[in-house]
């Protein structure tokens, strides 16, 4: 009875030639195939890459000029200041009296009893002085001594009796008492004008009081 199984040497060629074929696929198929790159090399060709397309792009950026630097800005200016506003004085009118340089008198000296003089008690005497008129204005008869302080002696006002010019000299006197207590007295006096406004030199009279005084100096 025939059997259907074949023989083992049969399928030999066979085997061989599919091997064969495979083993020439294979190697084709290894022949044409990229080689595969190491990390090292993979990192080298990354880097070259950046470095083209950077080196390719400032290429075709312009190159722009820098921009010249700003000049220092100057010192501020301010607004010249107003001028201050001019004030005007009108010229004063001089006074007849009472101004600054208008009344002023000067001492020169004691024409009778100078000072410390001796005088009995309740003795009545004159006091005269020579004074100058070096102000600007001159005395009329309105201008008078008046007593300031210390012993007043019985004295009143005395008006000057003619009038005296600018720049002269004039005897002016007051009628006085002396004290009827011995010892030493003074009284100062001092020139008014019509204003009775105080000015000039202070005239003084200083005196002794004494039982023994026998009317002249010591």
């Amino acid at each position: 009875m025939p059997t259907n199984k074949r023989n083992p040497h049969t399928w030999l060629p066979l085997i061989c030639a599919l091997a064969l074929v495979s083993l020439s696929a294979c190697g084709f198929s290894n022949a044409n195939a990229t080689p595969t790159l190491g990390l090292e090399a993979i990192s080298t060709y990354a880097a070259q890459t950046f470095a083209a397309k950077m080196a390719a792009s400032a290429a075709l950026t312009p190159t722009q000029a820098p921009s010249p630097a700003a000049p220092p800005s100057p010192f501020p200016t301010f607004a010249p200041a107003a001028p201050l506003p001019t004030i005007s004085f009108s010229n004063p009118t001089p006074l007849s009296s009472g101004g600054t340089d208008c009344d002023k008198s000067a001492f020169i000296a004691d024409v009778t009893i100078p000072d410390k003089t001796r005088l009995d008690p309740g003795q009545k005497f004159v006091k005269t002085w020579l004074v100058q008129n070096t102000g600007t204005c001159p005395w009329s008869t309105t201008y008078k001594l008046s007593f300031v302080d210390g012993s007043k002696m019985a004295g009143s006002d005395a008006f000057v009796p003619l009038e005296v010019p600018v720049g002269q000299q004039a005897q002016l006197s007051v009628k006085l008492e002396a004290p009827t207590s011995p010892g030493d007295y003074y009284g100062r006096w001092k020139m008014y004008n019509a204003n009775d406004i105080p000015f000039g030199s202070i005239l003084t009279v200083v005196i002794k009081v004494s039982p023994l005084a026998t009317g002249t100096p010591p």
